[in-house]
């Protein structure tokens, strides 16, 4: 990022998200870690917004995040996706916030041969399948717990999607 862009970007990202973003609290000059908040943490202050960015600009803002690991299976296939999620899983999480990707995508071999699909039809058709991945998730900071979970078109199936992850809030609440 030039320095030109640094502070008018700085200056929306705190216009737009004001109070609810969680500042990092980085203290690695010291010799110490990072401090990464818990969500009843979060909740208490009314923080709702992370903002990671994936520059090395993003360490001279306390508002800015380093990039946040994103688990995506890059495929087309459902199946893999969550195979995919569930290999990572076992490896353990990241030591920072981390994002895992239920986002199914489109290669050439799958639109030449679904010409009258779309992303969301593909998403859609999927989507029980996915959504019973999420409901056996666990919260929490454990090593195979996740942490943020991302998914497209989210306000399908009457929010189902979201009142899950709510759900493993209010799980983890309830654990601390």
């Amino acid at each position: 990022m030039t320095n030109f862009l640094k502070e008018p970007f700085k200056t929306k990202l705190k216009w737009y998200f004001a109070q609810d973003i969680i500042q990092l609290n980085n203290n690695a000059d010291n010799g110490e870690s990072v401090i990464i908040p818990s969500l009843r943490q979060c909740w208490n202050h009314n923080y709702q917004v992370i903002l990671s960015y994936d520059d090395s600009a993003a360490s001279e803002y306390e508002e800015l995040w380093p990039q946040c690991e994103y688990w995506w299976a890059n495929t087309s296939d459902p199946k893999h996706v969550i195979s995919y999620l569930e290999e990572r899983e076992t490896e353990g999480r990241p030591g920072q916030f981390f994002a895992t990707g239920l986002n199914l995508t489109e290669d050439a071999k799958y639109v030449l041969s679904h010409l009258c699909q779309s992303l969301q039809s593909m998403t859609l058709s999927s989507y029980s399948l996915l959504l019973n991945w999420v409901k056996q998730q666990r919260p929490g900071p454990g090593t195979s717990c996740v942490n943020i979970i991302c998914a497209d078109f989210v306000g399908a199936f009457s929010n189902e999607f979201t009142q899950l992850v709510i759900g493993l809030n209010q799980t983890l609440l309830e654990q601390t």
